[in-house]
């Protein structure tokens, strides 16, 4: 999300019905809209509401759409035909995207993934920096924090056995490692399997 006053929902449309909707908190910048696509084809449109009226503001029919084999982020609709499991998606528009993209000096992944063990989480940070690494689930809700404190600069790993902060085995499902080091930030998506 891109906004400095969220709306209150957003909602996916295939034509004119909706498949999915999700409610959005003033302090989200992530949120996950479940689709239902079952027997629907066509491109994905999304509506922000106010106060449930619709927003003055027309359909979003473009935005930055999120390669899950490379990371990169390119501005295009998505098509139900594809028939992929998830998408990462970003309203920003594209000269936030670009800056963050060329200048986003910070990197993170991890492997193996699916994850059914541990997995080894990779970072780097180009500078002696505050870092933070966390684990969040699609609805953006902070299940752990990996790491937290000062880093110096350079490559580091560390290992993680797909717990919430209370060691207790997260379901399966996608989850997304988010580091944070100072005004930087980048992210990556893992798979829990049992």
């Amino acid at each position: 999300m891109d906004s400095t006053s969220n709306p209150q929902e957003i909602g996916a449309f295939i034509n004119d019905s909706c498949v999915g909707a999700s409610t959005v908190l003033d302090s989200d910048t992530n949120v996950l809209v479940p689709g239902y696509i079952e027997g629907m084809s066509g491109e994905v449109t999304f509506e922000e509401y106010y106060d449930s009226l619709k927003s003055n503001k027309p359909a979003i029919k473009q935005y930055f759409v999120n390669n899950n084999k490379t990371g990169t982020w390119k501005k295009r609709t998505i098509n139900t035909n594809e028939r992929q499991d998830y998408y990462l998606i970003s309203f920003k528009n594209e000269k936030i995207i670009s800056n963050e993209i060329l200048d986003n000096p910070v990197s993170i992944s991890c492997s193996p993934n699916p994850l059914k063990g541990n997995s080894l989480i990779n970072y780097y940070v180009p500078e002696k920096s505050m870092v933070k690494i966390s684990v969040y689930d699609f609805y953006g809700r902070q299940l752990n924090i990996l790491y937290n404190g000062v880093s110096k600069n350079g490559d580091f790993n560390m290992q993680w056995n797909g717990t919430n902060s209370n060691g207790k085995k997260l379901p399966n499902g996608v989850y997304i490692i988010k580091l944070k080091a100072e005004k930087y930030q980048a992210q990556t998506k893992i798979i829990v399997i049992k």
